[in-house]
């Protein structure tokens, strides 16, 4: 039983330092945009000139919008965090919409 307790502190102990040195490990910080009032271009400068990496927004209606935003991504070089969810009045309606918008998420 010692060394049961022995080996399991020692794990405890290596494995969060192991993650420590591993200099591959970036934290990316997303910018939401909740009550963005403007042009998605506009948005995306203004997150990339505020030194986020990224951006975290529910996936656009198909059309000029969603090609707009792709294409202020990509122009101000910022990561898509995408949020994903469903509706429905019951558990199996819900499921067949939340599917079909990660699905839609998953193409993009």
């Amino acid at each position: 039983m010692k060394y049961i307790y022995s080996v399991m502190l020692f794990i405890l102990w290596v494995v969060p330092n192991q993650a420590q040195v591993n200099n591959n490990l970036k934290i990316k910080f997303y910018c939401t945009n909740w009550g963005m009032s403007e042009s998605w271009d506009s948005y995306c400068a203004r997150v990339s000139q505020a030194g986020f990496d990224g951006l975290e927004t529910w996936l656009p209606a198909a059309g000029e919008e969603r090609t707009a935003m792709f294409n202020a991504l990509k122009k101000h070089n910022l990561s898509l965090g995408l949020l994903s969810g469903g509706g429905g009045a019951n558990f199996d309606q819900y499921l067949a919409s939340f599917i079909k918008n990660v699905e839609d998420a998953a193409q993009q």
